[in-house]
């Protein structure tokens, strides 16, 4: 069985933070344990959150809900995208393809940035 992983930005320390997402009234955390199993529990931007995709770019990095990336489509013209969850399964914005399709060897992602951190990015991919 796999884990289910997000991370959340934590305002308070001002760094990104990974695990379980818990939701408590209308506050948002990450509980993270540590190699050690000590857990903490870090207050969240909910803007911030976002599930793992089970992908992983081509350096290896853990993909994201929220990521923006750029990858090659199957004719090798480069495309900008964000990734989202949509209707049970990640897609890449704009033009809803399958993220799992996209994780191969030959078309690995590179991660740009994310949506919470470079909204630059966004407005350059609505031009």
């Amino acid at each position: 069985m796999r884990g289910i992983k997000f991370r959340g930005w934590a305002k308070v320390y001002e760094k990104w933070v990974y695990g379980y997402y818990v939701k408590f009234s209308n506050m948002h955390y990450i509980r993270s344990v540590d190699v050690y199993g000590y857990e903490d529990l870090y207050q969240v931007d909910p803007k911030s959150v976002g599930q793992y995709t089970e992908c992983k770019s081509v350096e290896g990095e853990d993909i994201y809900e929220g990521d923006i990336i750029v990858w090659l489509d199957s004719d090798g013209i480069e495309r900008r995208n964000i990734i989202e969850f949509v209707n049970g399964g990640f897609v890449v914005c704009n033009n809803r393809y399958n993220l799992g399709s996209y994780c191969t060897y030959e078309n690995q992602p590179k991660i740009i940035g994310n949506t919470y951190e470079n909204t630059e990015l966004i407005k350059e991919l609505e031009k």
